[in-house]
């Protein structure tokens, strides 16, 4: 879905479909120059319903303040929409920036995804 161009940050969401859960694996950088792509993709999962959706930021290498809020808008519209998201854990230096802003403790975060890697 996304990808790399001269003029934005590398970075690439992979979505798959697993029965009523949809999986989405971010890699490379997630920051305003991507938050758009993403919002779109938000709303996509959340209208399209799948009744789970697992987030998987594992292959972030960086997250900046628009992508923490892009995370937060997909699980406003998760709740409201009635699917269940689950968050796995990225990198330290990607966790970092949830914990320093305590939505470690706001969002649900695992360790490792409940899904097969792609």
């Amino acid at each position: 879905m996304g990808g790399a161009n001269n003029s934005r940050s590398r970075f690439e969401i992979v979505r798959q479909e697993h029965a009523q859960t949809a999986s989405v694996r971010l890699c490379g950088e997630f920051d305003l120059a991507w938050a758009q792509e993403f919002q779109e993709l938000s709303e996509s999962l959340c209208a399209n319903g799948p009744r789970r959706v697992v987030l998987d930021l594992r292959g972030l290498a960086f997250i900046d303040s628009s992508g923490l809020r892009s995370v937060l808008d997909l699980s406003k519209r998760s709740k409201e929409g009635g699917i269940d998201l689950t968050i796995v854990r990225g990198a330290p230096v990607v966790h970092e920036v949830f914990a320093t802003t305590g939505l470690d403790g706001v969002l649900l975060m695992i360790e490792e995804s409940p899904l097969p890697d792609p």
